[in-house]
This record gives C-alpha cells, sequence and structure tokens, in this order.
C-alpha cells in the first residue's frame, strides 16, 4: 500500500509524535500471502526461527508440570520485555528462555487468581449492559485465517461506564472477548498443527469525542491497556483503526507512549478510505462488520457468547 496523502502526514505528526506508525511498514510485516504461497494459510506468527524453536523447548522443560502451554510460550518468548534476557541473540538461548520463564509464570499466576479459564463461556453480570456500551465481538477471519476481533469503543458513555462498572468488571467483561479470540487461535492451531497464531483487531472510533478525554476515563482505559499489553501480548498481530476523528490524537499521545515500537508498527491508523484498502489487503471487508459494529445496540450477551463458541467449534 501508498502512502495516505497528507491526511495521513497531518494525523501522523498530531497522533503519533515521535512514533511511526507507517502504513508501508505494516504491509511489509503483514502483506497476505499470495495465492502461489505452498504456506497461504500460514500466518508469518506461526513460523520459528532455530534460535526461538530453541528457546521454545528450554522454557517447555523448565516449565513441565505447570499449566503452561506452547501457545503461552511462543507469545511470550517473542516480548520485547526480554530484551534485556537477549532476546534474538543466538548466543543467549538459556537466558532468553529465563526471562521468558518468568513472563510465563507471572501470567499463569493472573489466570489462576481471577478464574480465567474459562472466562469465554461464563455469563457474567451485567454483561448485556457492558455489550450495549462497548460493542465487541469475534466474528470471521482474515487471510491467514487469524480470527477479527471488532471493537466500537467510540460507543462507550463515559460517564455512565464510570458509574455502572467498576474498573476490575470491565477488565473482566473485556478479557471475555479476548479469551474468545484466543480460543479460536488455539483451535486453529490444534486443527493445522501450528504452535501459535494471533489476532486481527477492528476498532471502529465513530463518536469518539471530549466525553473520552476525561482522566479518570483515561484510566480505565489505560487499566485494560495495561492487561492486553501484559497478559495478552503478542496476541494482536495487526490492528486496523477506522473513522478516526482529529479529536482522537489527544488520546493517543497518551496511550501511544505506553506501545512499544514493535506493538505501534503493528497498527494502522489511516483515513477511511486507507484503513478500508487495508482491511480488503488482510480479506476483510467493511461489510462484514457485525451488526453490534455496524449499527448502535448490541445483541444479547447470550447470543454473543454462543455465536462465539459456535464459531470456535466449527
Amino acid at each position: 500500500m501508498g502512502a495516505c496523502g497528507s491526511y495521513l502526514g497531518q494525523r501522523r505528526k498530531s497522533m503519533a509524535g515521535n512514533a511511526d506508525i507507517s502504513p508501508v511498514a505494516v504491509v511489509r510485516e503483514t502483506a497476505p500471502p499470495s495465492s502461489s504461497s505452498s504456506s497461504a494459510s500460514v500466518p508469518p506468527e506461526a513460523l520459528l526461527n532455530p534460535t526461538e524453536s530453541a528457546v521454545l523447548a528450554s522454557m517447555m522443560d523448565r516449565l513441565r508440570g505447570t499449566a503452561a502451554t506452547e501457545y503461552l510460550c511462543v507469545q511470550v518468548l517473542r516480548s520485547s520485555d526480554l530484551d534485556v534476557h537477549g532476546r534474538n541473540d543466538p548466543e543467549r538461548v538459556e537466558d532468553w528462555a529465563q526471562g521468558g520463564v518468568g513472563l510465563v509464570r507471572g501470567i499463569l499466576q493472573w489466570r489462576a487468581d481471577n478464574n480465567i479459564d474459562g472466562l469465554a463461556d461464563e455469563q457474567l453480570p451485567k454483561a448485556d449492559v457492558f455489550a450495549e456500551m462497548w460493542p465487541d465481538v469475534v466474528q470471521g477471519e482474515d487471510a491467514f485465517g487469524r480470527p477479527v476481533h471488532w471493537q466500537r469503543v467510540a460507543q462507550i458513555p463515559a460517564e455512565r461506564m464510570l458509574k455502572e462498572f467498576t474498573t476490575e468488571e470491565v477488565i473482566r467483561l473485556h478479557a471475555q472477548a479476548t479469551e474468545v479470540c484466543r480460543n479460536r487461535c488455539l483451535d486453529k492451531c490444534a486443527r493445522e498443527g501450528l504452535p501459535f497464531v494471533g489476532q486481527l483487531e477492528v476498532l471502529d472510533l465513530t463518536g469518539f469525542g471530549m466525553q473520552h478525554l476525561g482522566p479518570k476515563f483515561y484510566r480505565l482505559i489505560r487499566a485494560v491497556m495495561d492487561v492486553d499489553l501484559t497478559k495478552y501480548d503478542g496476541m494482536m498481530q495487526a490492528m486496523v483503526v477506522i473513522n478516526t476523528p482529529w479529536i482522537f490524537s489527544r488520546m493517543w499521545s497518551l496511550l501511544g507512549p505506553l506501545l512499544q515500537e514493535e506493538t505501534k508498527a503493528k497498527i494502522f491508523l489511516c483515513d477511511e478510505r486507507a484503513s478500508a484498502e487495508r482491511l480488503r489487503q488482510l480479506g476483510v471487508q467493511l461489510d462484514d462488520r457485525p451488526p453490534s459494529i455496524l449499527l448502535l445496540g448490541a445483541p444479547e450477551p447470550s447470543a454473543r457468547i454462543a455465536e462465539s463458541s459456535l464459531k470456535r467449534r466449527i
């Protein structure tokens, strides 16, 4: 994909600051496979180089007898938090593995403490109200077979959400949809013998406004992001943001610095036409949006979970 013209140039200056959210870089890293490719259905994140394979073997050996899985280890071993442990250095495989084991143990403890296993199919209190405020649906796949996680975050009525939900409730309800995605990824790995598959996230910012810039709402979103970045680090392989208003630049100036450069490189932030084209390149059409994302309102939580559970089994 080429540049997004003056619109992107202005948007990148105001929204990214020193961060380079380059659509060219994103396309180079995550461009869909050609039809002539023999491994067209294999996502690039599923391919481990020899050093990563050695680190994975060492991690699994060190974690024997725990609930650690190959999927979780691959997800973690590429974390930039492991740079201090020699990530990507073939001469420091054991250091890299030791650092990864520490991250895995932390995630396993968090999952146990918060009863995350089985969360995808749990009927959570106030889930229907949350689904109406924060449309959040897992539906469809991209060209690599990754599940697509659609969210209309700008529909959130900030003040009402802060009144009706605690931060812990929001995190758990948001984590439920992420767990649905994770289970879909695990199913694909099991079917195709892959060690790891990530997800494509599509964020619709239609309606983002001043109500979303308050300090209390920012703290809530940051708390959610902290969980995404520490407990599900590596799952997001591409993110396309659509319908981005100029006012979002203020929020991005606060959230952008929290992201590692590798994470920023996976985010495509541009005008609507360019974002739609990026989705098309990833094998997704805007017309594929679920009704709760396309329109105001949301399906009943039972239907939302049942739909996601059914798609996991297909």
